[in-house]
C-alpha cells in the first residue's frame, strides 16, 4: 500500500489553506492600560463625555447619535480647546465587533482620552 497519493492530498489541503488565509493584520486598535494604583478621575480642566455602545446605536451624552457623525459631535465638543475624557460604555447586547468598529471611528478622534468602562447590570 503506497500513501504517495495521501501525501499529494495532504499537499494541496496546505497549499490551499495557504492560499486562503490572510497573513496581514486586518485591524487594529492600540489599548493603554494605566499603571496600578493610579487614578482613573478625569484632569479638573477636562470635558468629561460617555458613550454607550448598543448594537443599533450609539449613545453620546444621553443623546442618540449617528454611527457617521460620531466623530463631528466630539470635534465640536473638543474644539472648545479643553481636552476631552471619553468614558465608552457597551451594553450588554451588542457585539465585541461593534465595540472594535466604534472604536474604530474613534480612532480618527483627535485630543480624545478613551477609557474603557463596564457596563453596569
Amino acid at each position: 500500500m503506497t500513501i504517495t497519493s495521501l501525501i499529494d492530498v495532504i499537499f494541496l489541503l496546505l497549499l490551499f489553506f495557504m492560499l486562503a488565509s490572510t497573513f496581514s493584520k486586518f485591524s487594529e486598535v492600540d489599548v493603554q492600560i494605566a499603571a496600578p494604583g493610579s487614578g482613573s478621575s478625569a484632569q479638573p480642566d477636562q470635558t468629561l463625555q460617555t458613550l454607550l455602545v448598543e448594537p443599533g446605536r450609539v449613545v453620546l451624552d444621553g443623546e442618540v447619535v449617528a454611527d457617521s457623525e460620531i466623530v463631528s459631535a466630539l470635534s465640536h465638543v473638543s474644539g472648545t480647546g479643553e481636552p476631552t475624557a471619553l468614558t465608552v460604555r457597551v451594553n450588554d447586547t451588542a457585539t465585541t465587533q461593534r465595540l472594535m468598529d466604534v472604536l474604530q471611528m474613534l480612532s480618527d478622534a483627535e485630543g480624545i482620552e478613551i477609557r474603557l468602562e463596564a457596563s453596569p447590570a
